[in-house]
């Protein structure tokens, strides 16, 4: 299920990339964990992820133990892992960055993209 911050992400990525498809709510296996994305833009190899405060901060309302709030941030590093070894651009969105206009979000996909380039 959607939350309301990804809803407010996508409708800034829908209106900033208008004529682009994008998959909500994809799942890939990666050294034994399932890992979840907001969203995936096929046709630019990106994945979106929009990181609410659990990400960040221990949330007894998200995590019922300081050992599952470590799993959410290991599962944080492992996506940006699988991203950076299959090629595919990570880009994240805070919490306290939304809502996010589409200009800002084109502008960190550009950053996204040329992180990934200077990597190289």
């Amino acid at each position: 299920m959607i939350s309301q911050l990804a809803k407010s992400v996508r409708e800034s990525l829908s209106q900033a990339l208008p004529n682009t498809l994008i998959k909500d709510e994809e799942y890939i296996n990666y050294k034994g964990n399932r890992l979840f994305f907001d969203f995936y833009l096929p046709s630019l190899n990106i994945y979106v992820e929009v990181q609410g405060i659990q990400h960040s901060k221990f949330n007894k309302h998200f995590h019922n133990s300081a050992a599952s709030f470590r799993a959410q941030k290991k599962r944080d590093r492992l996506k940006q892992e699988w991203c950076d070894l299959h090629d595919y651009t990570l880009v994240t969105v805070n919490y306290d960055e939304i809502p996010i206009g589409t200009v800002d979000l084109l502008n960190r996909i550009e950053e996204a993209q040329n992180g990934r380039q200077n990597t190289w």
